[in-house]
């Protein structure tokens, strides 16, 4: 009777073990996340400040149509640097998922 309370009690320990340590890595894979955000948002700022320097500085609409196009190809840059990068991080999920169906057999 006391080796099964025992093992329980051992088994309860490191579960608690365990889950302290996920919890962890979810808190770290927050703070990457969340400064992946803040960095995108701030590209975008930068590209929004420079179009709206460009608009004030145009005189006529010739102007206006080339800081258009040029805020069009900055933004078109920036979507195609994130879903670069969207694509990768899937991948490595993809990966690290298969690695852990595989430990799992």
């Amino acid at each position: 009777m006391n080796k099964i309370i025992l093992s329980f009690l051992i088994v309860f320990l490191f579960q608690s073990v365990a889950s302290a340590d996920e919890g962890e890595r979810r808190t770290e894979n927050f703070a990457k996340m969340k400064s992946k955000v803040l960095e995108h948002i701030g590209k975008k700022r930068a590209a929004l400040d420079t179009f709206e320097s460009c608009i004030k500085s145009a005189n006529t609409r010739e102007g206006i149509k080339t800081c258009r196009k040029a805020k069009k190809e900055s933004m078109k840059r920036l979507r195609e640097e994130n879903k670069g990068k969207r694509e990768k991080f899937r991948s490595e999920r993809k990966g690290k998922r298969g690695r852990r169906d595989s430990n799992e057999d």
